[in-house]
């Protein structure tokens, strides 16, 4: 329980806070609209799920705990190195997509 809790108040852990509530933005403002337009469709709501927390948020979670708990220093920084660009390309990849929902684009990733 100290590794998480370690892990959590890490500032490490930053990036992928920032991920999670830009998608969250994301797809609270892509229902709304949805649901504007009249095709909000609950079927895909799974897929939001599958698309954020399997594809981008698990992984990154992975790389950053085993960036915090491993003991070899060339192994953390290797992992830190991964961590943060895997962090930086998702959070480009959802600030794109919140931009898209934002300007009233339709979302390419089967968001609501």
């Amino acid at each position: 329980m100290d590794l998480l809790t370690r892990f959590l108040n890490d500032p490490f852990v930053t990036p992928l806070w920032a991920v999670c509530v830009i998608a969250l933005l994301t797809a609270v403002l892509t229902i709304y609209r949805a649901l504007q337009a009249g095709n909000f469709d609950v079927a895909k709501l799974p897929k939001i799920l599958e698309s954020l927390v399997l594809a981008k948020v698990f992984p990154l979670a992975l790389l950053g705990i085993a960036a915090v708990t491993v003991t070899d220093p060339v192994t953390r920084d290797a992992l830190a190195v991964a961590y943060l660009g895997g962090a930086a390309a998702a959070a480009a990849s959802e600030t794109k997509q919140l931009f898209d929902a934002v300007i009233g684009r339709a979302s390419q990733n089967g968001n609501a």
